[in-house]
């Protein structure tokens, strides 16, 4: 079915970006519940289901039961369960909410509410001391009678632990750099008080969520830590299919390539969940998800496996017998990154300002918000969403560049390159100029660059477009090295904004290409901002910073924001909990208290 949809679907141009512009006119959107009711109709066999014959006979075998698995659909699959891991994606953030807990959890409206902690700390009270030296510390008391899903009791020496492993030059670069970074020890005075030194102010300390530092289990990994640090260490099954976490969820089977199976964890911090049992599966394709969604094998669609236009779909068809509810959030902001590396990038007239500048320019950034989302977003000029309190400040601090083609020529033709013949820009030589454009294949990513790369070629870029399947983003030498221009996405989070701009977060060879600045753009005073932001407690200094740090961006043009991507939920109405939240904030946050009917 999902097969037939997508190619009814790209006959018709059904999708914004088909139209207008360079494309036919196509049929509208409005026509698509119609199209899927007689695709539905007119198939001979069932749409793809995930799940199995078993799985289905038991339910029509026992009828009068209620249906207490939540079947979750995710775009990818994961690499990685433990958070910080380097190898998991954005797009698997789902499975590791289900499978882990953290000192504290953010709710859907920013606010932080302890979680493996039983309080919070508190500036300037025994819990979080500030010294004259600038070192702070902040102490953690663990809630009573926790375990690890294997019912070993979770203890402060697994944080003491974790640190040793998140730090060991050999086992390092598998971790993200922060907060860790900032940790100077971690102490376990008893069994349930974690007391964590840092040699400098981190602002972070009374927010340390999945994104942060987490416990690991010394009970499964330290030997294996003390014989080898490296492959063998990486390579531990306990990061994948044999992962034993905290989470309200925990793992009992894991088919990879297609499913993952976890059962409600009675021991959670927060109580046990309202939900038994979660198959976890990941569809690739939007459309495909879209009709497991409709067919009702699939519950809640989470991680990009839902785009926009699908979810447009979805709220109509929907609508008229009250079958669920899609949720959007503007949580993640698209951007151009630029290749920094002088021994990959094949266009080095890009090193030049003039031409950065122009390239930003050459974009329609509203066009794209028009095709991709019906105009139902804003185009981005900075990273920082609108909802931050500076923002306004911001957008009158920083170098904003709006299409304009008449600007675009003039920065290239100070640069040397004028239109040729041809249409294209070309220098003095007759040297055409040509590059190369990246995103990765499917969804809504691959449409973007169809967008840009029309847009561009028009305005006189000779650019080709290169689509990269999805299994290379396994691949991290292959994701830092991109030869020109690649399509990038950034969570709204400011330090996840920043671990995409940060010089010492740059993959390398040496550091086993760890690191999110992958195209390489590094800037000395940038850095010594980021250090300046990272340890500031103040929060109107901190806005100060950021505004500081987003002009230096800007004005080198490190990277081109394009617009803010909401981020798409979809779940059926017999799943009640999911909601709207805050960029901050993990979809599932309050995951056990969801409730299938």
């Amino acid at each position: 079915m999902g097969r037939l949809i997508r190619g009814y679907m790209r006959t018709a141009r059904l999708l914004p970006g088909a139209r207008g512009r360079g494309a036919g006119a196509g049929l509208p959107l409005r026509a698509m519940p119609v199209v899927l009711a007689l695709l539905l109709a007119a198939c001979a066999q069932p749409g793809p289901s995930v799940q199995s014959g078993d799985e289905r006979g038991a339910e029509q075998g026992q009828a009068a039961a209620p249906r207490r698995t939540m079947v979750m659909a995710a775009r990818v699959e994961p690499q990685g369960l433990a958070n910080k891991l380097l190898i998991s994606s954005n797009d698997t953030r789902s499975a590791r909410r289900l499978l882990n807990a953290f000192l504290m959890v953010t709710d859907d409206k920013g606010d932080t509410h302890p979680y493996l902690a039983s309080a919070l700390p508190r500036l300037d009270t025994d819990s979080w001391r500030v010294f004259p030296d600038g070192r702070m510390e902040t102490a953690y008391a663990l809630r009573p009678n926790l375990t690890w899903h294997d019912g070993t009791p979770l203890g402060a020496e697994d944080f003491v632990f974790a640190l040793r492993v998140v730090t060991d030059p050999e086992a390092g670069p598998m971790w993200q750099a922060n907060p860790q970074n900032l940790i100077e020890e971690v102490l376990a005075p008893d069994p349930r008080t974690v007391v964590i030194r840092w040699r400098e102010s981190f602002p972070g300390a009374a927010q340390l969520n999945e994104n942060d530092f987490n416990p690991l289990p010394r009970h499964i990994l330290e030997q294996q830590f003390a014989r080898d640090r490296a492959e063998a260490f990486a390579n531990h099954g306990y990061w994948n299919r044999e992962y034993v976490g905290l989470g309200p969820f925990k793992l009992d089977r894991w088919e990879p390539g297609s499913f993952m199976e976890m059962s409600a964890f009675d021991g959670h911090a927060l109580g046990r969940p309202r939900i038994d049992r979660v198959r976890f599966v990941w569809i690739s394709d939007p459309n495909t998800a879209l009709a497991n969604l409709l067919a009702g094998d699939v519950h809640v669609a989470v991680n990009n496996s839902m785009q926009f236009q699908q979810g447009a779909i979805l709220e109509r068809e929907w609508a008229s017998r009250g079958g669920g509810t899609v949720v959007r959030s503007a949580r993640e902001a698209r951007f151009i990154q630029i290749q920094f590396r002088p021994d990959v990038q094949i266009q080095r007239a890009f090193f030049d300002l003039r031409v950065r500048q122009g390239l930003a320019h050459s974009i329609d950034r509203q066009a794209l918000v028009d095709g991709l989302l019906e105009g139902q977003s804003i185009i981005a000029d900075t990273f920082p969403p609108p909802q931050m309190a500076y923002y306004q400040t911001l957008l009158g601090s920083i170098a904003r560049y709006p299409f304009d083609i008449r600007r675009a020529d003039q920065r290239l033709a100070d640069a040397g390159w004028a239109r040729g013949p041809s249409g294209f820009f070309t220098n003095a030589a007759g040297e055409r100029f040509t590059a190369d454009f990246r995103a990765f294949a499917g969804g809504q990513g691959e449409r973007a660059l169809a967008i840009m790369v029309d847009c561009l070629r028009r305005n006189g870029w000779d650019l080709t477009s290169t689509l990269v399947p999805e299994i290379t983003t396994r691949d991290v030498m292959m994701r830092a090295t991109f030869p020109s221009l690649t399509a990038n996405v950034t969570q709204l989070r400011e330090d996840v904004i920043l671990n995409k701009l940060q010089g010492y977060n740059i993959p390398f060879a040496e550091n086993r290409w760890a690191g999110f600045n992958r195209g390489a753009w590094a800037n000395a005073e940038f850095d010594r901002l980021d250090r300046l932001f990272n340890t500031t407690l103040d929060r109107g200094q901190r806005d100060q910073t950021m505004i500081q740090l987003m002009r230096i961006l800007h004005d080198d043009v490190g990277v081109i924001p394009l617009y803010y991507n909401p981020d798409t939920l979809a779940h059926s109405a017999s799943l009640r909990g999911p909601t709207a939240s805050a960029p901050e904030t993990l979809r599932e946050w309050n995951v056990y208290e969801w409730e299938l009917r």
